[in-house]
């Protein structure tokens, strides 16, 4: 295979074979809908799991148990505890009340 590079406006671009653009293309996208769905992450998973790994953070910054944290906020032991494991998606009131306790110690 050859490769050549090129300069363009200060950009730096690398010119390959057709057949070899067409195999890279092709080699990473999914042949079947059940490879499609093995991939994708849907974006309200990945919100739900980064908020509960930043609550979890922040809680033990601040050396509460969740029980702490859940009677600070005025909410659910179990509440906090499903928020945390990005088991279900938690409203923003209940969301609000959670940074209101953790913001009262600093974190």
């Amino acid at each position: 295979m050859s490769v050549q590079a090129l300069t363009i406006a200060g950009e730096k671009f690398v010119l390959i074979p057709a057949e070899e653009y067409k195999r890279l293309i092709t080699r990473d996208r999914p042949t079947s809908s059940r490879r499609i769905r093995k991939r994708v992450y849907p974006a309200s998973a990945a919100i739900r799991a980064v908020l509960g790994r930043k609550i979890v953070a922040a809680r033990r910054k601040a050396g509460w148990t969740q029980s702490d944290l859940a009677k600070r906020a005025g909410i659910r032991l179990q509440t906090l505890a499903r928020i945390e494991k990005a088991e279900g998606s938690a409203d923003l009131a209940t969301v609000g009340k959670i940074d209101r306790a953790l913001r009262e110690v600093g974190v």
